[in-house]
């Protein structure tokens, strides 16, 4: 009877502690980093004049499957009848600007805005692992024919998926049951 009752008490408190971390927020929160470039005036940039630039990265040591957001965003201001191309360097050759992270098409001549490229869906995973994995530094380059305002890169993971921890603390659960009944 005492085994049975130190059973129910401990099967309590195994899901009581389950429960409270599962519904704290820092269980289930995304680590969240946001960096810009804007340089102190407008910059005209030309196929013969690169804009290159650099962003500052976490240095998170994440593989691209574990994040939930990567996005681009590149602010311009008189596009001039030709596509806007934006470039990041191989880490291990800054000067070699040959992974394209997305095209602004021509609209209008004389056309501004902010273009939103999301880096997950345009990079394949060997690009992205390349230019974010365990980096300091995205190295950027656009060039064609506008006035370049602001570069921002937008990242979001989840080190540890919901799904991870739920599967764990259930093993760790079922492992304690077992030693009990040893």
């Amino acid at each position: 009877m005492m085994n049975i009752i130190k059973i129910k008490r401990n099967m309590i408190i195994s899901i009581s502690a389950i429960m409270v971390f599962l519904s704290s927020g820092s269980a289930w929160a995304a680590l969240i980093y946001e960096t810009c470039h804007n340089p102190a005036s407008d910059v005209f940039v030309d196929s013969n004049h690169p804009y290159a630039f650099e962003l500052d990265l976490p240095g998170w040591d994440f593989e691209k499957g574990l994040y939930t957001v990567a996005t681009f965003e590149l602010t311009y201001e008189n596009q001039c009848g030709l596509d806007i191309y934006v470039y990041a360097a191989d880490p291990n050759n800054p000067g070699n600007y040959d992974i394209i992270l997305g095209t602004i098409p021509i609209t209008t001549s004389g056309a501004s805005g902010t273009a939103t490229f999301d880096l997950l869906s345009c990079l394949n995973d060997a690009d992205f692992n390349a230019l974010f994995k365990d980096q300091s530094i995205l190295y950027a380059q656009t060039n064609c024919h506008y006035y370049f305002d602001e570069a921002c890169l937008h990242l979001e993971a989840v080190p540890i998926p919901g799904s991870v921890l739920l599967l764990g603390s259930g093993l760790l659960g079922l492992i304690g049951l077992g030693r009990m009944k040893c």
